[in-house]
């Protein structure tokens, strides 16, 4: 299949230009001509070319306007413009820049240059609109991930508020309980429980799964429901003649319910079961690797950690879970927590700390704080200490107090109470579990009750298992949610390297610097421009500022600076410092990259070594302004000087001055000698005009051995004015007329050397604040020139035909 070839539209008002471009490009190119602006306009509205030449001198509509109004239209806006133009100023071709061209070609047009420019461009093009294309494919991919991983948040978030975090039970009495949980900003598997298991005992299951993600919150409320279910069946078990489940009882049958099950997750549980027990006066809790409880005993004054020593659930298949049993006294407190607040961090790195916890907590209970307004205290400490900043780890926290004047029931009674008496009445603790108004003076189960137990703890397991199905579904829906993030993460993986072949294997130096100022990426050529390589620039990420040219460096950071607003792009010339010493001009174009929210994610950048451009358009400048042999000004810089001097006259009341000089008796060196001889005097000429006046004086050559010299800002008055320039004049005069010492040689042989004379007759005007133009001026100084010459030559001469004198030579 044949490749479609480019189309190039050339927009150009000279029939002469459009034949010789139409009969350069046609061979590589489909050509379309439009000889106006306007008409320029309309075919590129049409056909949209892939490259437009546009001329910058027209007559209905100049190339600037053309261009100014192609970079105005959303359509055509990223359809690369070359400029033609003869002009050569830098003014001019800053211009285009700005306006947005590409490149500039100058006339009269090289033709081989110009279509490689022209290939080099489009290639360009074509390997910018790919990439445009893998970004926009790149932006699609990050936006569905997005909002999978929203998606993912928002199941997560709906699973620790419904199926992780356990609500206070109404009904208990002679203790005061209040909880808080602070969820994180990503999805953590922290979970408790809190169950009634008469009016004055209960159980605080609290826990913590390994990881974060929905995969941990699903386990937590998988551990949670597993607790529901052994409870249910541990009850049902032994509810006739036996003893409550303890709670080293129930975690063991967790232990042996989920371990195999979390080895197969690689993941592990922390947890701790408290059960209070108000009538006996007892704390009995099983820890299970989780964080130690905080008790604090009224009668002491002081706080307690409470202990455990066993690992995590799924470590070790055959670990054994040993409960422990505290007292409990008159306004004792109990405080239990999450790591979450304790490694909660300020600014600094350093962690809240569980002596800041203690703090926090006697400093609540010395103020006689209610639970609640505990832990809301608590929560403000958090807030203050860490200055804000989200949680990294969800902070749970549980407080439990016994009021003063509540007198335990077992602690009045006889130490030595039946076992039988006692066995009932856990019994009767299992069926107010359930019947929530059962009589406390009923110590004993009727046959019509222990039915309704098994009725209740029957409808308790349905429950539990339509929870445990309701967690299967869900899991299946999360496993299709993580299948297709993965089908994301492969596209946008996928994206990511064509974007980095593309740039790997591109002449240009590309990278994409971060927000943080590390940087994502930099492709192999900056090694060939620069002299580092990627991992030097990986390494030190400011070396891209440092090897910015020192007279370029504010240039360059106010570039940097002004990239604030969406959508900006800038355009910059600037010089860099490579590893070996060389200096080299860099051609850099860069651009903002923003997330889908619009905040700025970094920048991405590209580096082109311009150096030989830059030389060649040094060349031009030469050829076109300086004279080739002797590097003097040449006529057409001449008259761009002495038009600014003439205006800077008129504006400042300063006088200037010209000076128009002939060497004497130049002809007849070059008649015996040769031309080159000739050329050696000239330069020599040139070298000693230069010395002879001040910088911002200008020294040109006329043609031939005609010289001016232009005089700038001498002084206010006539007469002050006249006298510097008769000084400056005669400074000139004697330094041409010393002698001169020329080296003579045929065909690359030395001859030895040359004494020579020349002398100079040197016509000068006054510039009269603008009251003459350009061409009196020359005019009035060439006249003076050739009264001096008639008066005998090597001398002075003013155009107000007052001579000075010559110095006499030696």
């Amino acid at each position: 299949m044949t490749m479609p070839r480019p189309r190039i539209l050339t927009i150009d008002d000279t029939p002469a230009n459009l034949q010789m471009l139409i009969a350069a490009l046609a061979v590589d190119f489909d050509i379309q001509i439009a000889t106006s602006g306007a008409l320029g306009l309309t075919y590129a509205q049409q056909t949209r070319p892939d490259l437009i030449l546009l001329d910058v001198m027209m007559s209905e509509m100049d190339g600037y306007e053309v261009c100014r109004r192609l970079k105005a239209d959303h359509q055509l806006r990223d359809i690369p413009v070359i400029f033609l133009t003869a002009l050569g100023d830098a003014q001019s071709e800053s211009a285009g820049l700005a306006l947005g061209a590409a490149d500039y070609i100058a006339k009269p047009v090289n033709v081989a240059t110009a279509q490689q420019r022209i290939r080099n461009l489009l290639e360009r093009e074509a390997m910018r609109q790919t990439i445009q294309t893998q970004f926009s494919e790149l932006k699609q991919a990050t936006d569905l991930l997005q909002t999978a991983r929203q998606r993912e948040l928002e199941f997560g978030n709906a699973i620790q508020h419904t199926l992780l975090q356990g609500v206070i039970p109404k009904g208990i009495e002679g203790a005061s309980v209040s909880n808080f949980s602070q969820p994180s900003q990503v999805v953590d598997g922290d979970f408790s429980d809190i169950r009634r298991l008469h009016t004055n005992s209960f159980d605080i299951l609290v826990g913590d799964v390994m990881g974060k993600g929905v995969g941990a919150a699903l386990i937590g409320a998988g551990v949670r429901s597993a607790y529901h279910q052994v409870l249910a069946d541990l009850q049902v078990v032994k509810s006739f003649g036996t003893v409550l489940p303890t709670p080293a009882q129930i975690v063991n049958e967790l232990h042996r319910v989920l371990t195999s099950r979390l080895v197969e997750l690689s993941s592990f549980v922390t947890l701790a079961l408290y059960r209070f027990d108000l009538e006996s006066g007892t704390l009995t809790y099983v820890n299970a690797g989780h964080t130690h409880a905080l008790l604090l005993c009224a009668a002491q004054g002081k706080v307690v950690p409470i202990a455990g020593e066993n690992l995590p659930i799924g470590v070790l298949p055959d670990e054994v879970y040993a409960e422990v049993c505290v007292p409990i006294g008159q306004g004792d407190s109990l405080l239990i927590y999450s790591d979450g607040i304790t490694e909660a961090c300020n600014p600094g790195g350093e962690q809240f700390g569980q002596e800041r916890l203690i703090g926090a907590f006697e400093a609540g209970r010395a103020a006689a704080l209610v639970p609640f307004a505990l832990l809301d205290s608590l929560q403000q400490t958090i807030k203050v200490f860490t200055g804000g900043a989200p949680a990294l780890d969800d902070q749970t926290a549980i407080v439990v107090e016994w009021p003063s004047d509540v007198h335990p029931l077992t602690r009045a009674e006889s130490v030595a109470e039946p076992r039988s008496l006692t066995m009932h009445r856990r019994a009767e603790a299992v069926a107010r579990n359930f019947l929530t108004e059962a009589s406390r003076n009923d110590r004993y189960l009727s046959a019509a009750e222990a039915q309704q137990v098994m009725y209740e703890l029957r409808v308790h397991q349905i429950e539990l298992e339509m929870q445990a199905e309701e967690l299967h579904r869900t899991r299946i829906e999360l496993d299709v949610d993580m299948v297709e993030r993965k089908k994301l993460e492969d596209v946008l993986r996928e994206s990511e390297l064509r974007y980095r072949t593309v740039a790997d294997f591109t002449s240009d130096w590309e990278y994409w610097i971060l927000t943080d100022g590390s940087l994502r990426y930099v492709s192999p050529s900056c090694e060939q421009i620069s002299g580092y390589t990627p991992t030097e620039f990986y390494a030190e990420p400011d070396l891209l500022s440092r090897i910015v040219y020192a007279d370029d460096q504010v240039l360059y950071a106010k570039h940097r600076h002004d990239l604030s607003l969406p959508g900006g792009r800038e355009v910059l010339d600037f010089r860099i410092m490579t590893k070996g010493g060389d200096i080299r001009w860099i051609a850099h174009v860069c651009q903002p990259v923003f997330d889908g929210e619009g905040k700025p994610t970094g920048v991405r950048a590209s580096n082109r070594d311009n150096t030989d451009r830059k030389l060649m358009e040094e060349q031009v400048r030469q050829l076109a302004f300086y004279d080739p042999l002797t590097h003097l000004a040449n006529r057409r810089l001449l008259n761009d000087r002495l038009s600014q001097t003439l205006l800077t006259s008129k504006r400042s009341a300063f006088y200037g001055a010209l000076m128009f000089l002939d060497l004497d008796n130049f002809k007849p060196l070059n008649d015996h000698h040769g031309h080159s001889v000739g050329d050696l005097l000239l330069v020599e000429v040139a070298t000693r005009l230069k010395a002879c006046v001040r910088e911002i004086d200008t020294v040109a050559r006329f043609g031939g051995d005609e010289f001016v010299v232009l005089l700038d800002e001498l002084a206010l008055s006539h007469a002050d004015s006249l006298s510097q320039a008769a000084v400056i004049a005669e400074k000139i005069r004697l330094a041409l007329a010393a002698p001169y010492v020329l080296g003579l040689e045929q065909e690359g042989v030395d001859k030895g050397t040359l004494n020579h004379r020349c002398t100079a007759s040197i016509g000068v005007t006054l510039l009269l604040h603008g009251e003459a133009n350009q061409d009196d001026v020359l005019v009035r100084a060439d006249a003076a020139m050739y009264q001096a010459k008639e008066r005998g030559r090597n001398r002075v001469q003013f155009y107000e035909n007052r001579a000075v004198a010559p110095v006499q030579i030696a």
